[in-house]
């Protein structure tokens, strides 16, 4: 699985594993165990083949459905296969 999901409801992490949510192997997988979470005001999905790290606030700025973000994923998904 190469992609982390980390999230939460709070401004404040836990910290570390305590916002650890689960592991997908795309970034649609990602978006999807997301907004399963009721709750969230925050995340950071980590690449751990690509070692980057995606957020709403740098990444998917401006994306605010899910709608939205799952497009963008779908375009990421694409390219991350074509590496």
């Amino acid at each position: 699985m190469r992609y982390m999901l980390f999230a939460g409801e709070s401004y404040y992490p836990r910290g570390g594993m305590n916002d650890f949510i689960g592991r997908t192997a795309t970034l649609v997988d990602a978006i999807n165990l997301l907004h399963q979470l009721c709750r969230w005001n925050w995340f950071n999905i980590y690449d751990t083949e690509g070692d980057k790290i995606y957020n709403k606030y740098d990444n998917m700025a401006g994306l605010t459905s899910n709608e939205q973000r799952l497009k963008w994923a779908e375009e990421e998904d694409r390219e991350v296969v074509h590496w």
